[in-house]
């Protein structure tokens, strides 16, 4: 009986975490733009993804200060299910941003013709 109570607790603060992840917030992610394909898009295309990539990282520069400020308004009650999802939501956020700005940038080079960059390589056309 005893377990049994002890995983329904459980359960109901999972479940009350997971609600309180899928409100409807303003820290929502923004949709992924489409990078062009280098090798065959024209220059009106290529000027266009810049700009999808650009509005793309300052949507996801905003949802992270979302987080920082929601992460402030629970203060003291916040919970370590709390910040551990705001932090992986913040993290990701922050590796989806480099991932978009990569690919446009490694397509901008495909473009252009030059050649791949290497791993040691730093490159800043979009996303910087």
């Amino acid at each position: 009986m005893r377990i049994t109570r002890i995983l329904t607790l459980i359960a109901a603060l999972l479940a009350g975490s997971l609600a309180w992840a899928q409100q409807d917030t303003p820290c929502e992610a923004p949709q992924r733009p489409d990078v062009p394909d280098g090798a065959q898009a024209t220059q009106e295309q290529m000027v266009q993804g810049g700009q999808d990539v650009r509005d793309y990282v300052q949507a996801q520069q905003q949802r992270l200060k979302c987080l920082e400020r929601k992460e402030a308004e629970l203060g003291e009650e916040i919970t370590e299910e709390q910040k551990a999802l705001i932090n992986r939501i913040y993290n990701k956020t922050v590796n989806d941003m480099q991932t978009v700005a990569d690919e446009y940038n490694e397509q901008v080079r495909v473009w252009k013709g030059e050649a791949p960059e290497s791993a040691a390589g730093g490159g800043g056309e979009a996303g910087s």
